[in-house]
């Protein structure tokens, strides 16, 4: 695959990567912290993921693989500038030798080391990087190398911190608070979500209003008690008491949407326990996809939304989908309606086809969905029909990734999704080996 070289337009900056992640007259950028994680991005032409964010820049050259831009890269970075290396392709820059600035260092937005854990293991989730007070720099030797904190400036990627040369405006002391500025900024972030995580540790247990069984406490420290929550989830009497645990675990904070979920998390489970956890149960570990807990998580990250008593989500039984028909009938609950649709409109999704489902599971359980279908045969109630049908349809618009869905691509997930029912209900009735085998 071919490699452009580019120039940031903001900072003048100059960085390789690969042709795919370029896009007339824009370059979408990693937001990986890591420079080298950045550069082995690239010499590994990984495809770029659509919510990194774009950059103005313009492309110096076009070269037939990675070591060639590199090469041309160090030869700007060593004395050449842009427009010798545009004019002339094949003339080896002569320039006097200059003094070989100091390699680039790119910021990206995530306050997380690059790389994902495998499996969706929420245990290996956990952040190992040292804490530090913020405003301190962790290499100070003496008073006089303390500094006062100052609130850190936005740069995009691509910005460098450089050794001041002959003919240029930054000053040495300008360099110095720039990198210094930066340090702050990764000291902030751990001081925060180590502040976030001791306060989810004092508050661990819900409020005295939550009724919870004698056996269940949080954290819960073994399998056991991860087996009793979800027994009391389930069970369609405890719903206002289900309720009530969702609006005391919604109180724990976070600078953002990953730092709430890893703090709810820690809040319910050990790492003892999390490590018996994964996303998809394998290596014989328990699968969080397919427990009750995870669609307590996910309520936890919707807009509160003023419901009737009788409705929760998921609906469980024909009664609670005929109550919410009713409410998104009524023209007084216009409100409350689109806030519904703000809510759902926060479930993800790779694609189209991936938020319909999500949106479907957040609405109805298994056993509700098999006794519904698109056109309403065999006696079932026909979703095409239903108010909860153009719900379905603002919700997935809504979401930012999905705004450009048409009703025919959401109608043919949809129609999918209920034609499943019966294969996923039953397979989360399958009996574990051991029992089969008796």
């Amino acid at each position: 695959m071919p490699f452009h070289l580019i120039e940031f337009q903001a900072s003048e900056d100059i960085a390789v990567v690969p042709i795919d992640w370029y896009d007339d007259g824009m370059v979408y950028w990693p937001n990986f912290k890591s420079t080298e994680r950045v550069k082995r991005a690239a010499a590994n032409e990984e495809k770029h993921e659509p919510n990194w964010p774009r950059y103005d820049v313009k492309v110096v050259r076009t070269c037939d693989n990675y070591k060639d831009a590199v090469r041309l890269m160090n030869q700007y970075q060593t004395g050449c500038n842009t427009s010798e290396l545009q004019s002339d392709a094949e003339q080896e820059c002569e320039l006097p030798e200059k003094r070989v600035r100091k390699p680039v260092h790119r910021f990206g937005d995530s306050d997380e080391s690059e790389e994902e854990p495998e499996n969706g293991d929420f245990a290996s989730l956990r952040s190992s990087r040292p804490f530090s007070l913020p405003g301190v720099s962790v290499e100070a030797s003496s008073s006089s190398q303390l500094h006062r904190q100052t609130q850190p400036s936005r740069r995009v990627p691509g910005s460098r911190v450089t050794t001041p040369q002959r003919g240029e405006n930054c000053l040495a002391a300008e360099v110095h608070i720039l990198s210094l500025l930066e340090t702050i900024k990764q000291q902030q972030d751990q001081l925060v979500a180590k502040v976030n995580y001791l306060s989810s540790r004092l508050n661990s247990t819900p409020g005295p209003d939550v009724e919870m069984p004698n056996n269940i406490h949080f954290p819960l420290e073994n399998l056991e008690a991860v087996e009793a929550f979800e027994m009391f989830l389930k069970e369609p009497s405890n719903g206002p008491a289900r309720q009530k645990v969702i609006s005391s675990l919604a109180t724990i904070g976070g600078q953002d949407v990953k730092r709430v979920t890893w703090n709810i998390l820690g809040r319910l489970f050990t790492d003892e326990v999390s490590h018996q956890i994964n996303w998809k149960g394998v290596n014989n570990k328990k699968p969080f996809s397919r427990m009750a807990t995870k669609t307590l998580l996910f309520n936890l990250a919707t807009i509160p939304v003023e419901m009737p008593n009788n409705i929760h989500f998921p609906l469980e039984n024909l009664e609670a989908v005929e109550a919410f028909e009713m409410f998104l009938k009524e023209p007084s609950n216009g409100p409350a309606r689109q806030k519904v649709i703000s809510s759902l409109a926060t479930i993800g999704g790779q694609d189209v086809k991936r938020v319909t489902w999500n949106i479907l599971g957040r609405l109805f359980t298994d056993e509700v969905s098999h006794q519904i279908n698109w056109k309403g045969v065999n006696n079932k109630k026909p979703f095409s029909r239903m108010a909860t049908k153009t719900l379905l349809f603002s919700a997935v618009r809504k979401n930012t990734l999905t705004q450009s869905a048409t009703e025919a691509e959401v109608t043919k997930h949809a129609i999918r999704w209920f034609n499943l029912a019966t294969d996923r209900a039953t397979r989360r009735r399958v009996l574990p080996p051991s029992t089969q085998m008796e």
